[in-house]
């Protein structure tokens, strides 16, 4: 007598381990250098990159930016394009919040 196994529909490791979670929101604050000369040409590129405005400019090439995404690797993804445009130096995560996108939308009392 043969047992069958039903079959599974392929998944990556990724997505069965999270197959069954509710879907989260990550946000990240990140540094990013800039050459001083190129900051006012790559403001916009980054701000077009991000979906909003840089939350500071220092005058002297450091910005500082928010992220946001549904994973880590969407803010890594996000973080690669930002260090690929002319006149970036770098770009360095200095802060990573996650909770259920449900929990993040709620208002606070």
């Amino acid at each position: 007598m043969t047992m069958r196994i039903p079959s599974q529909p392929d998944l990556s490791r990724r997505a069965f381990l999270l197959r069954d979670r509710a879907p989260e929101l990550h946000i990240a604050s990140c540094v990013v250098r800039v050459w001083p000369g190129q900051a006012p040409a790559a403001t916009p590129l980054i701000e077009s990159v991000i979906g909003c405005p840089v939350a500071a400019n220092n005058g002297s090439g450091k910005l500082v930016v928010v992220l946001e995404g549904p994973t880590t690797g969407a803010l890594l993804d996000l973080m690669e394009r930002i260090r690929a445009i002319r006149g970036v130096l770098g770009i360095e995560m200095v802060y990573q919040h996650a909770e259920e996108e449900t929990a993040m939308k709620e208002l606070v009392k």
